[in-house]
């Protein structure tokens, strides 16, 4: 059972919502095959360490993910080799275009947050953020 922090009742373990007062009770990101669990703390400490960086950095992203790049080059690629094996050109130019788009849109999100990180770094409540990278058991939700 997943206790609510912010109203106390249990609810089921692969809830991801409070049934009672609909809090968020955890956050998870899906790349492909790949779970990343991600919870508060952790995606706080990204933000402060952005924050100390500057800003977001394309090396930065990669390195968090490089599992779910390195399958998605793996099993494409594999997928790539076998189409120009067979000749099957228009398969393998279908999914090369697919395969480039997949980096391209990742690129321009990133792109997209370094834009936006001094109006997000003049907005955020840095003590909230500091609070939840240290530990998240004993933060309550606000409200």
């Amino acid at each position: 059972m997943t206790l609510c922090a912010h109203c106390g009742k249990k609810n089921a373990p692969e809830a991801f919502h409070c049934a009672d007062c609909g809090k968020v009770l955890r956050t998870e990101m899906y790349f492909g095959l790949f779970v990343g669990r991600y919870s508060d703390q952790l995606l706080a400490q990204h933000l402060l360490q952005t924050r100390t960086r500057g800003r977001p950095s394309y090396r930065a992203f990669l390195l968090r993910n490089w599992k779910s790049y390195l399958f998605l080059v793996g099993t494409y690629g594999l997928a790539l080799v076998l189409f120009g094996i067979a000749r099957f050109w228009i398969p393998f130019a279908f999914l090369a275009g697919y395969i480039i788009a997949i980096f391209y849109r990742d690129f321009q999100h990133i792109s997209v947050h370094r834009k936006v990180w001094p109006f997000n770094a003049k907005v955020t409540d840095w003590n909230r953020v500091e609070e939840l990278a240290k530990d998240t058991t004993s933060v309550k939700n606000p409200d």
